[in-house]
């Protein structure tokens, strides 16, 4: 590791930052470990410098802090509910009422029976996306402010860039859905799986847990940034905050300075080349 962080250091701190922020290669220990290192210092971007896992561990608990307070702070209850056919929901009153059990922001709910903590994180990343296209975008329409049959350009192309990332972060096999002996409600479920409010709470979920994958249906995301543009930039500041505790600028290299030996010498020199030139000069 203090190896590795010589080379990381060295690095400009922007180029730092996401180099903390990719997730994809770990650096291991092992035979390939000679070759990986090698490979990384031609293109940091290849792997992830502290070879532990992938992010800083802070990091996307501090995304779903910052999230949960932009979209209007809904209350939150992880635990175990031991439902059979979700794992989590975003609960509200349609007319924006308020009452003891949920409050007009919300309420959002999270099994927490089988899963592990990154699971968990992803149903609540993907609540808070309900929660947001409700509370922030449209509080009143149920199907989602995002209708992604008419985004864009190239709605058809955009809609399908969308989908291929909540098949990602959330997978489901259409094919299997669609088998009648395997499962009498598939065609439901797809439907489910894809209207607007579930693409853009799958796509949140992506968009928080793992951004990297967001960037390459680059069609919703250029539209959600440049109309979200107070929130990214809120991430994005979480983002730089928690990576900055392992980033170092870059150290100047110092110039040499000439030793005062050096330059009584090169007086010296000088001095003995002029008494030559006068010498010679008394020949004339």
């Amino acid at each position: 590791m203090k190896k590795l962080r010589k080379h990381f250091h060295k690095m400009p701190v922007d180029a730092q930052h996401k180099d903390l922020l990719k997730s994809k290669r770990v650096i291991k220990q092992g035979k390939k470990q000679k070759k990986q290192i090698e490979e990384w210092k031609k293109n940091p971007k290849a792997y992830d410098i502290r070879g532990i896992d992938t992010q800083p561990k802070e990091l996307i608990d501090r995304r779903l802090e910052f999230v949960h307070k932009h979209v209007g702070a809904p209350k939150v209850q992880k635990r175990k509910f031991r439902w059979k056919r979700k794992d989590g929901v975003f609960e509200y009153h349609y007319n924006g009422l308020g009452t003891s059990k949920i409050p007009s922001q919300g309420r959002i709910r999270v099994d927490t029976s089988y899963q592990d903590k990154n699971d968990i994180d992803r149903i609540y990343a993907h609540e808070l996306g309900h929660a947001y296209d409700r509370n922030i975008k449209n509080k009143k329409d149920r199907s989602g402010f995002y209708d992604f049959h008419t985004l864009g350009r190239n709605s058809k192309k955009l809609r399908n860039e969308v989908i291929k990332i909540t098949k990602k972060i959330n997978p489901y096999d259409e094919e299997q859905l669609l088998n009648p002996l395997l499962y009498r409600d598939g065609e439901e479920h797809i439907r489910y799986r894809k209207s607007n409010k579930e693409m853009f709470a799958d796509w949140h979920s992506a968009f928080i847990m793992d951004k990297n994958i967001v960037k390459k249906g680059k069609s919703f995301y250029n539209i959600f940034k440049n109309q979200e543009k107070e929130y990214v930039k809120g991430l994005k500041d979480i983002d730089k905050e928690v990576t900055s505790k392992y980033v170092k600028a870059p150290k100047k290299k110092k110039k040499k300075l000439k030793t005062t030996k050096n330059k009584s010498k090169n007086a010296n020199k000088n001095t003995n080349k002029k008494k030559k030139s006068n010498d010679l000069l008394g020949w004339f």
